[in-house]
């Protein structure tokens, strides 16, 4: 089956309800057709397609790691290099795509976690490396450290300092002048991402730095909502909301102890 033949097919599937059954229907296509389309869909308009054809993308590709480890780090290698500045794109959807396979892969998490990670990661306050500093994708981002986090976060708890750091006043990109480009600047889609991550994190029991109830408590009050993909819908998430999600997770001594593995979400 060539690309052309297999996108729309997958996308009928995608925009399914049930689409994870749609999708079992699929898995038997030759590997190079399938990841070419959802490399495709990954960038479609519509949000359920897009973060659909991400969670698909890391079940094929977690199915192929286990079949061809070699054929699933090229298709990974494929995801990075649309991260490079050098590929000439933006790589929308690749950090969605690379979390959930590292969600669906132990192997592929062990080998690939880091790279997710480090693209939110400062040095001494520095931005630089492969840190992101396009604030649209940089959100990306945190929506995969946060599915991480779900799935593996023992490997996402690494992360936890600079998910704290997101959360800086001064780093908010509302009332800054300038470029909204700048790096340090963080809006409030990034803040719920980065309260839902360290929630999932606190309730998985994984130690969160010093200071990270006070520095999320600061965001009590705000009522601000963003859309983000959760449970398999877009959701209308107030700041306030999210906070409260890390403190009572925070007060309930979960961060502090060894937890029990958090229930999968639909994603």
């Amino acid at each position: 089956m060539r690309l052309r033949e297999a996108k729309p097919l997958l996308l009928a599937v995608l925009r399914r309800s049930d689409w994870r059954s749609g999708l079992a229907d699929v898995l038997g296509w030759p590997a190079k057709a399938l990841a070419g389309a959802l490399f495709s869909l990954i960038l479609h308009p519509e949000p359920a397609v897009r973060f659909r054809a991400a969670e698909a993308f890391g079940i094929v590709l977690a199915g192929l790691a286990g079949r061809d480890m070699e054929a699933a780090r090229v298709v990974m290698r494929g995801m990075l290099w649309r991260m490079n500045e050098e590929s000439g794109g933006i790589g929308w959807g690749v950090p969605e795509s690379m979390a959930c396979a590292c969600a669906h892969s132990p192997a592929l998490a062990r080998e690939y976690h880091a790279i997710l990670l480090a693209y939110i990661h400062e040095h001494s306050g520095v931005c630089h490396g492969i840190f992101v500093d396009n604030p649209v994708l940089r959100r990306g981002v945190l929506w995969g450290v946060w599915r991480l986090a779900l799935a593996r976060p023992e490997l996402a708890a690494k992360a936890a300092s600079d998910l704290v750091a997101v959360l800086d006043p001064g780093r908010a990109l509302e009332g800054r002048e300038g470029t909204p480009e700048a790096p340090e600047c963080h809006d409030t889609a990034s803040r719920v991402l980065a309260c839902k991550a360290l929630a999932a994190l606190a309730r998985a029991g994984q130690p969160l730095p010093p200071g990270t109830a006070a520095a999320v408590a600061v965001w009590r009050g705000d009522a601000t909502p963003a859309e983000i993909w959760q449970d398999d819908e877009l959701r209308a998430v107030r700041t306030g909301e999210a906070v409260a999600e890390v403190l009572a997770a925070l007060a309930s001594g979960l961060a502090l102890v060894p937890g029990p593995p958090l229930s999968p979400q639909k994603f």
